[in-house]
């Protein structure tokens, strides 16, 4: 963070511990994110009709996005 102190970082984890049930303050990666969005659609659709769309719609990113961080870990898991 530009212009922060040393202290901040230390105030909010004590902030975070307090009003946010302590867990620590850490940005989720991209495939995080795709990950927990798959999840969520697969809560209200059957994983055989999940489609790459559903899954970037639902976390708010592009298609492009989804192949870039998943598309060649993916493409090791289909059974040809």
């Amino acid at each position: 963070m530009p212009g922060s102190l040393p202290g901040d970082k230390i105030i909010i984890r004590y902030l975070n511990k307090q009003y946010f049930g302590g867990e620590d303050l850490k940005r989720k990666t991209s495939k995080e994110i795709l990950a927990e969005s798959f999840r969520e659609v697969s809560e209200r659709k059957p994983i055989d009709k999940i489609t790459i769309r559903d899954i970037t719609e639902d976390c708010g990113y592009s298609p492009a996005t989804f192949y870039r961080h998943c598309w060649a870990e993916a493409e090791k898991r289909i059974v040809r």
